[in-house]
């Protein structure tokens, strides 16, 4: 199944940076905000020679220049720091992510998370690392808590429906997928995911409709049109074998008949 992948890491780019919330989608690594956070929480530090949020700076600078581990080493002087530091906590789940280390970024994210359970960009990516997983149960609970906070994400929906297809539960994924539908009428990926599930359903002529439908909302989604591609040849095939069947039967009934026919004449 496919959903968004919500992983990014917060960094200070523009001054608007310092007004942007915890629970902002904006796709920049908010460190401006996590400054301030760390200040609040832990004042005493900033009068040291190295603050968390010198390191948090560190660490995102280090991000930037691709310098993963450097920038991981960082982010845990920060929150060796401040263990409350919610942002360092995050960041360092979205590196470990990134890098396929899930258990590890769902240990980030769990600290995190026992800190602020409404940061929405982290309830989603936690939901994403638990699935890849294959804690599905927890993911879904994860992206529900998220609609908590984002009730009217098409994005959140898909999401949820994509877990539950990949559970086996297809009424409750069908329901989701057309839940996000109804959101965001012009998002493909649920029509896609739509199609996907009904494959396992074998209704291929149904999941190629949702194909369609897809593409007629995203003609540049290459994925999606190969999936399309491929089951329309799938299907021409079938239809094939199927009509060379029947001829073949036709002509088989009609060889065993003249044989029958040429006994009783001779």
């Amino acid at each position: 199944m496919r959903y968004f992948y919500h992983s990014f890491v917060y960094k200070p780019s523009t001054p608007a940076a310092t007004n942007i919330s915890p629970m902002s989608r904006s796709p920049i690594l908010i460190c401006a905000t996590a400054l301030l956070l760390a200040l609040i929480l832990c004042p005493a530090a900033a009068a040291e020679n190295k603050s968390p949020m010198d390191h948090f700076q560190e660490g995102c600078n280090y991000y930037e220049l691709r310098q993963y581990t450097k920038a991981l080493a960082s982010f845990d002087q920060a929150v060796e720091l401040e263990p409350e530091f919610l942002m360092a906590w995050y960041n360092r789940g979205v590196i470990l992510q990134e890098r396929g280390k899930y258990q590890d970024a769902l240990d980030s994210y769990d600290r995190a998370f026992a800190i602020s359970p409404h940061f929405l960009d982290l309830v989603i990516n936690r939901g994403i690392v638990q699935s890849e997983l294959d804690r599905h149960v927890e993911a879904v609970e994860s992206f529900q808590w998220a609609l908590r906070m984002s009730p009217h994400s098409a994005e959140i929906w898909n999401t949820i429906g994509s877990l539950y297809s990949d559970m086996g539960l297809i009424e409750e994924a069908m329901d989701a997928f057309e839940m996000s539908i109804s959101l965001d009428p012009n998002y493909a990926l649920p029509w896609d995911n739509i199609g996907r599930t009904l494959i396992t359903q074998g209704r291929y002529e149904e999941a190629l409709a949702a194909f369609e439908e897809g593409l007629a909302r995203d003609p540049m989604d290459e994925e999606l049109r190969r999936r399309r591609d491929m089951l329309k040849e799938r299907l021409a095939l079938r239809e094939m074998v199927v009509r060379w069947t029947m001829i073949g039967g036709v002509v088989g009934v009609g060889y065993v008949g003249f044989s029958v026919w040429r006994q009783k004449v001779d």
